[in-house]
């Protein structure tokens, strides 16, 4: 018998529904009465999933889960029990309207259910196919955690037993054993032969399962072998660029020693900035772009056969299909093409393959999808996204803002802060300066108190956010109603990387020597911030023109960078006032803080640099607003 095994959400509506339904009375008290009715919904749910219609609660399937549940109970035979169950477990996943993770979580919930009770009545075999349409249940989640990883290795541990040789419980028992092995792949990567073979297995079962799937079942056992094929692919690349690195490591030993790199990531950092990392150039035996050829040759023949699978399984006459389904099969399909094509052609597949941002489940992951597949149209074919494209994409950016509830905001900024900064600066070069702005106000904003509109709303007031994508620093202004724009590309990103973060000895970044103790080094790097950003400076102060006020918001590495100080240093009295703009990140609630008393400390001198011009009367206000009581 299988160790207990802690069942979640039992609170559910629909387990407990299915767990009421196991001890009272079918209707009429007849099992046939029972099974056609069960039989009854399951025709209209699947009419339901075939017209894409959606539901709001779990009325139906909560119903469904109690009759079945009776019936089952009833039932004389383990094969009426078993089909009942089966009936509910692809009802309950397949249900249109229902986060697909957590409809999964509901039938592994009720399966789990079922499995124990089948085996305190001696069904084992019935209990073995449970247990292994519970462990599927949870294999199919989006995103699955290691606990569930741990109950599927249970669940197919005791399902192995009962799986007769030849059988065809055997290759359902096969095809999910390989699921689990692919998915552990995600927690610990294995090599590309290991892969290669979990595809095999999987192969073999589907032939021997074809007839005996529903189409929607089948649809979606192609879509998770394309998702391994995609898988093995990247693999392969990625240990194609790990043997170049051991093969000229002696190239690298300083900059392993550096950055404590190796394989693949060590070869993409190189590749992204050399000059950082103290090298001239790029070294001639690492491609500019990661080579794609090999893997496009050894895996072409099982590629092909899956996407040929693939389209045969989409022929409506093998549906209705899921919403899930479909959505997943989609996706699988055109990131399989993308790997072997990466043409235009592949890339528009990829974009429209997401779906629509208003309607998807799952605002975030359409967000980093989306985002992650325009930059991989600029890195491999210099393509920028269209602009409906980049307003899908900050569309569903702000839904997931909208949507996340106050502890969700700090991990909706660390992982996405970077890509809504970047989408912003593709709204730049495709002329869409107002977009920018607010784009970058509302990603600023995400933690940070917000700032009246009412009050920037001035000609005489320059609001202007200076930002940096991977291809220049980009400017964004409000003045008044107006918006305006410009592109640096002198001040790229790896640019800005080597001149903050460059791991170089003989020449660190300036933000390394502040960490290095190398105060000289330090000062002299700070001394060269006038003459090395007077571009910059220069192009802000033309953006802002006549104004008498400039309000700055900086992202990216120019956050490091002190623009107000420097602006007022080159262009002293030009300006009344200049402000920095909080920092996304910098709080980390929307709650005000209560200030019983503070300290103002005044330091206007340096030992080696002039007095500072304003420090007294800004201590003074700084003092007034924080209700402090002294100044030193």
């Amino acid at each position: 018998m299988l160790p207990e095994l802690a069942i979640p959400e039992k609170d559910h509506p629909m387990v407990a529904r299915f767990l009421e339904g196991r001890s009272t009375e079918s209707a009429g008290g007849r099992l046939r009465q029972a099974l056609g009715d069960v039989a009854g919904m399951v025709t209209d749910l699947e009419r339901r999933i075939g017209a894409a219609q959606t539901a709001n609660d779990y009325e139906d399937l909560s119903q469904f889960a109690g009759m079945a549940s009776a019936a089952a109970e009833r039932a004389a035979l383990p094969s009426d029990m078993a089909s009942i169950l089966n009936l509910l477990s692809t009802a309950v996943r397949a249900y249109p309207g229902l986060n697909n993770d957590a409809s999964r979580r509901v039938s592994s919930n009720i399966l789990g259910a079922t499995r124990d009770w089948c085996i305190e009545i001696g069904y084992l075999t019935e209990a073995s196919i449970t247990a292994r349409n519970r462990a599927t249940a949870l294999l199919e989640q989006r995103r699955i955690n290691s606990r569930d990883l741990d109950e599927v290795a249970r669940d197919l541990r005791f399902s192995g037993r009962y799986a007769k040789a030849g059988s065809l419980d055997e290759k359902y028992h096969l095809f999910a054993q390989s699921l689990y092995k692919f998915r552990q792949h995600e927690k610990n990567p294995i090599t590309s032969a290991a892969l290669s073979k979990i595809s095999g297995d999987m192969s073999q079962a589907l032939n021997s399962l074809r007839g005996h799937l529903s189409g929607d079942i089948y649809r979606g056992a192609v879509a998770q072998l394309a998702a391994v094929e995609a898988e093995i692919f990247d693999t392969i690349v990625r240990e194609r660029e790990a043997s170049l690195v051991r093969k000229h490591g002696a190239d690298l030993k300083d900059v392993q020693k550096l950055t404590h790199l190796e394989g693949a990531e060590l070869a993409d950092f190189v590749r992204s900035n050399p000059q950082a990392l103290g090298l001239i150039d790029r070294p001639d035996w690492l491609p500019a772009i990661p080579d794609w050829t090999y893997a496009c040759i050894r895996r072409n023949k099982p590629a092909r056969k899956i996407l040929d699978l693939l389209d045969e399984s989409s022929n409506a006459g093998n549906g209705p299909f899921s919403a899930f389904t479909e959505d997943f099969a989609r996706k699988a399909n055109a990131e399989l093409r993308w790997r072997h094509q990466t043409d235009p052609n592949s890339y528009r597949g990829l974009i429209a393959a997401l779906g629509d941002p208003e309607i998807t489940l799952y605002p975030d992951d359409y967000f980093l999808s989306l985002t992650r597949t325009f930059a991989r149209g600029r890195f491999f074919l210099d393509l920028l996204p269209g602009l409906d494209d980049v307003r899908r994409a900050r569309d569903a950016y702000v839904r997931v803002i909208e949507e996340s509830t106050p502890s969700d905001l700090a991990r909706v900024v660390r992982i996405q802060e970077n890509r809504a900064r970047f989408l912003s600066c593709f709204f730049v070069r495709l002329g869409c300066y107002q977009e920018a702005f607010h784009l970058l106000e509302t990603s600023r904003h995400v933690l940070a108190d917000r700032t009246n509109e009412t009050a920037i709303a001035s000609d005489n007031i320059a609001s202007i956010h200076v930002t940096h994508d991977p291809d220049a620093t980009y400017l964004v202004a409000k003045i008044g109603d107006s918006y305006l724009a410009s592109i640096m590309e002198d001040f790229r990103g790896p640019a800005l990387v080597r001149k903050w973060l460059a791991l170089d000895p003989g020449n660190s970044g300036t933000a390394i020597l502040a960490n290095s103790g190398d105060v000289r080094a330090y000062n002299r790097s700070l001394g060269a911030l006038d003459s090395e950003f007077a571009p910059l400076v220069a192009e802000v102060v033309n953006l802002a023109g006549k104004c008498d006020e400039i309000r700055l918001a900086l992202g990216g590495l120019h956050a490091r960078l002190p623009l107000a100080s420097l602006v007022e240093r080159t262009h002293p009295r030009h300006f009344n006032v200049i402000t920095l703009g909080q920092r996304v990140g910098q709080r980390t609630s929307g709650e005000p803080r209560s200030i019983e008393s503070a300290t103002v400390l005044c330091a206007a001198h340096s030992v080696r640099g002039e007095e500072l011009r304003y420090a007294h009367a800004e201590c003074k206000v700084v003092s007034r607003l924080l209700r402090g009581r002294d100044i030193a």
